[in-house]
């Protein structure tokens, strides 16, 4: 179970915590309580989400686990993964203003007409536009420019 460094600070002592809290018997007189697991930075304290279900401490490991209940291993694994999913920026086409402000910056084009230009990345200016289609005028019509390569969404 590997653990991504700290959105935030970058650092790699991430511990998991977990806190229980009792939450009665089951019908057989074994204890249940109630776990939550998150994953927390050392260094900046950001904490991930938290994960909680209901756990028994059997005292007869050859029962089934019922529908309701859960084990500690499984909320471990849920809160590594929610604190390794990460928020997707957002990756919309640039507008016109926000491509005449990446100059000398690379960005990536998608072309519906000119092949040669269709998921290429350039480093922006003022000349390639004329190179790529008429100029701006077909921009957002023809041609869109990207901050970086769009994911498409899988139908």
């Amino acid at each position: 179970m590997v653990m991504a460094n700290c959105p935030f600070c970058g650092s790699e002592k991430i511990k998991i915590d977990k806190k229980s809290v009792r939450d009665g018997y089951t019908e057989l007189g074994e204890r249940v309580e109630r776990h939550t697991f998150s994953v927390r930075c050392n260094r900046c304290y950001a904490r991930g989400p938290a994960v909680g279900g209901r756990v028994i401490h059997y005292l007869r490991s050859d029962l089934p686990l019922p529908k309701w209940a859960t084990t500690d291993k499984t909320l471990e694994e849920r809160a590594v993964e929610a604190w390794n999913r990460r928020a997707q920026e957002k990756n919309d086409p640039l507008v016109l203003d926000e491509l005449r402000q990446m100059d000398g910056q690379p960005v990536f084009i998608e072309h519906d007409i000119l092949p040669k230009f269709n998921h290429v990345w350039v480093v922006w200016n003022n000349q390639v536009s004329d190179d790529i289609h008429d100029g701006l005028d077909g921009y957002g019509i023809f041609w869109r420019a990207y901050r970086y390569p769009p994911i498409k969404e899988e139908t």
